[in-house]
């Protein structure tokens, strides 16, 4: 089957400004969206801590909330009776109305048709072995912008490596395709941003890390000394640091101490951080590592962890997406996702697929000094939204 939407991408060559207005712009916080909007952010943060809850662990991790959900969105248009209720009370409390409303419109802002100097886009599709439900297929097309395919690895890695930019060159391995395979509900992601004040490169010098175990180990910190929005709350410093286009940014949360002791940053902490840090434009002294991460998850132990169950069993109903020709349940939730951080921005990737089944304050700068494991964050500063969340650990074990 072919597919519905063609992929716009449009890149543009914008060089960070310094003057006040681009600096009283870089500096502006969020602003507010639509209620549907408004809702699914805050549906997406909360699923975003309570994941990285559920991952724990010392290591470094990073994970797209924004992907997942917006897979298990599609997924969830095609589940009925206690399956889609489960979805809701667990992933996505949100009306139906809402849910379609404000995934319609992320997904618009997120197409790649935009003209800005960044590059965010976002893509789905639907991949099937028979012919789904005529409702299912119009859903997905018009509220998701999705394609459709017969399933066919190769084609369906070739589709997420191109959505990706070739960071994530295999979203489906071989061997999670089955003969009692049915359906595959897949979302790509892909994120390139540039500094609004960039690192100067000859800045760059090797430094101590401090990992948890107290160990340091020698990495690449960048430097940069100038405005940005910061605040400190408890023993944790938060700094923002925009990209150009001054609609994301990437939150970073630096303990005092280390990450994963007290007062340490666990999701409750993160969460709180991210609403209702009180950061102001100060100048600051910022030392950062760079750093590259690559990870790959199966997250269906994860998500029964977090409560979600039926729709993993034989007791599942998605019969929204054949007509209840056969019985469906999840089979797998394979998650991969991808970050490069140097002096001059960022680039961030992610893919989901669900895999469907049948039966069978002074004038001195402030020193934020990132040379021990951190949180971080690439939001949509205007609402908050948590595109990417991830731990480094250390940079070079990732």
């Amino acid at each position: 089957m072919a597919g519905i939407h063609q992929e716009c991408r449009l890149v543009f060559d914008n060089k960070p400004g310094t003057s006040n207005k681009d600096l009283q712009d870089a500096l502006r916080r969020r602003k507010p969206l639509s209620e549907s909007s408004a809702a699914l952010v805050t549906a997406n943060n909360e699923f975003a801590f309570k994941l990285y809850a559920a991952l724990g662990g010392t290591d470094s991790m990073f994970f797209s909330p924004t992907s997942l959900l917006t897979a298990w969105a599609m997924v969830r248009e095609g589940a009925l009776g206690e399956t889609a209720t489960e979805i809701d009370e667990i992933l996505l409390p949100l009306a139906n109305d809402v849910r379609r409303e404000s995934f319609k419109e992320l997904c618009e802002r997120t197409s790649g048709q935009a003209q800005r100097p960044y590059e965010l886009r976002m893509a789905n599709a639907l991949w099937a072995r028979s012919k789904a439900s005529e409702e299912f297929m119009k859903t997905i097309c018009n509220t998701y912008r999705g394609e459709f395919g017969a399933i066919d690895v190769a084609r369906i890695n070739a589709w997420g490596s191109k959505h990706t930019n070739g960071k994530i060159p295999e979203m489906v391995p071989p061997t999670s395709i089955t003969a009692l395979t049915r359906f595959i509900l897949t979302n790509a992601v892909y994120f390139k941003g540039t500094w609004v004040f960039q690192f100067p490169a000859e800045n760059t010098r090797e430094q101590d890390f401090r990992t948890d175990d107290g160990r340091t180990t020698s990495v690449q910190m960048m430097h940069l000394k100038s405005y940005f929005n910061y605040g400190e709350s408890d023993g944790v410093q938060v700094l923002e640091l925009p990209y150009v286009g001054k609609d994301l940014a990437m939150e970073l949360f630096l303990p005092r101490c280390d990450v994963n002791s007290k007062p340490g940053l666990d999701a409750q902490r993160l969460s709180k951080l991210h609403e209702n840090a009180d950061i102001i434009p100060r100048e600051v002294d910022v030392i950062l590592p760079r750093f590259k991460l690559n990870t790959s998850y199966e997250l269906i132990d994860v998500l029964r962890k977090m409560g979600l169950v039926t729709a993993f069993s034989p007791a599942a109903d998605f019969s929204g997406i054949n007509n209840g020709l056969e019985p469906l349940f999840v089979d797998k939730v394979l998650h991969s996702a991808f970050v490069e951080t140097n002096e001059k921005g960022t680039k961030a990737a992610a893919a989901t697929s669900i895999i469907g089944a049948t039966l069978g304050a002074s004038h001195k700068p402030i020193q934020f000094i990132a040379d021990h494991p951190f949180v971080f964050a690439i939001v949509e500063r205007a609402s908050g939204n948590i595109l990417f969340l991830g731990r480094l650990s250390n940079p070079i074990k990732a």
